[in-house]
């Protein structure tokens, strides 16, 4: 199991930290292209326990907390940092800057396939451009969407009236009622019906209950409200090779706006369906997608996509 307990942790210019892990380090020598893993909203670097194991056999592979979540920061004790789609994928330049790596691939899940985005814009910002000091190669945009959406309506009618009053701390089984609804929500009804995923789903409820503050999720929240860049998404250089992972059975980031993403990024292809390594045996899958079929499913789609360095993949929808 990965063990996240002791981490690194940058300090940006602002005064706010960044905690992350580097996995398989010595894989740098083989010549392989490091990974940099962007959480979703609420998501933490250990939510990446599944793949990491695998993919860091082979590679380097970089976990992190958004400042204000995890073991991130603020920049200040009154914690009134404002967080935007921008200012994240700003703290992302910094923080893929300072390990010092110049070309990486990136794998962005929900809010951090936003972020991804707009990682790969940031050279042609409207009012303060800043040309990447990277080369990302290759983007993989998963369970994510280019434009805005109300994600709190996959939640039940309860989950407000459920939550205590103002300044109420709350127990563990009260945290975990709340947390509840929006984890049922990102597996899907249908994985979390299946007895054998009974342990997994224990698992995640039990780490959705910590290190994941109110405060910065509602300004993740925000800041997945406001961003608008879909008519910019035409300057992603054909350079970077973009794969886009979603489930049909996505009741979180619906299947539309994979096909958004298809259609703004000309060169932006979804993973094929199949039963070859770098397939998926079908799109039957929800928000988490990694946590649906076998690990090595998921781990052959990065790999396989990511050793392209020189073609194209061909499937559209």
């Amino acid at each position: 199991m990965v063990q996240h307990s002791s981490f690194l942790k940058l300090s940006l210019s602002d005064g706010a930290s960044l905690a992350y892990n580097i996995f398989g380090l010595e894989q740098l020598q083989k010549g392989n292209l490091p990974l940099v893993l962007i959480g979703g909203r609420s998501n933490i670097k250990i939510d990446w326990e599944r793949l990491i194991p695998s993919l860091s056999q082979k590679r380097a592979v970089l976990a992190y907390d958004h400042r204000g979540i995890g073991d991130s920061t603020y920049s200040t004790p009154d914690k009134n940092d404002d967080i935007t789609i921008v200012s994240m994928a700003r703290d992302l330049l910094a923080l893929v800057e300072h390990v010092g790596w110049k070309d990486v691939d990136i794998i962005g899940f929900s809010m951090g396939g936003v972020i991804l985005q707009q990682l790969l814009l940031l050279p042609c910002h409207a009012t303060e451009a800043t040309p990447l000091p990277f080369r990302v190669h290759h983007a993989l945009l998963t369970g994510t969407m280019c434009s805005p959406i109300q994600l709190p309506r996959v939640l039940p009618p309860h989950y407000i009236s459920n939550a205590p009053a103002s300044g109420q701390l709350m127990t563990a089984e009260q945290k975990k009622d709340l947390a509840r609804p929006m984890l049922d929500a990102s597996l899907g009804p249908k994985w979390v019906a299946l007895p054998e995923n009974k342990a997994r789903y224990e698992r995640w409820l039990e780490r959705s209950i910590t290190g994941r503050p109110t405060r910065t999720l509602l300004k993740q929240g925000r800041a997945l409200s406001k961003f608008s860049f879909r008519e910019e998404l035409i300057n992603i250089p054909s350079s970077t090779k973009v794969l886009v992972i979603h489930g049909r059975e996505d009741i979180v980031v619906p299947f539309s706006y994979a096909e958004e993403i298809l259609r703004s990024i000309p060169h932006a292809r979804i993973v094929e369906i199949g039963s070859q390594r770098g397939q998926v045996p079908n799109y039957d899958f929800g928000h988490l997608w990694y946590e649906y079929f076998e690990v090595d499913v998921w781990v052959g789609v990065i790999e396989e996509f990511v050793d392209r360095r020189d073609t194209l993949l061909t499937s559209r929808l």
